[in-house]
């Protein structure tokens, strides 16, 4: 858990990115989820949280608005 608090992730955060490690897991064909599974959704969430606000920057910019 010490990786979801200082990520600053909430508890829904912390549980998608445990589900994410769960299919990591089996996608490796591992029964249980290690450390590097859950590293590997760590990675893969910080990537995507912000193409989310580069993508939203991006739709208000093209609607005229500015969201500061």
């Amino acid at each position: 858990m010490r990786a979801g608090q200082a990520g600053g992730l909430t508890a829904r955060g912390w549980t998608r990115t445990l589900r994410l490690a769960r299919t990591i897991a089996d996608l490796d064909g591992c029964d249980g989820v290690l450390r590097r599974h859950i590293a590997e959704a760590l990675v893969y969430r910080r990537s995507t949280v912000g193409a989310q606000g580069d993508f939203e920057r991006q739709a208000d910019h093209r609607a005229g608005t500015a969201a500061f």
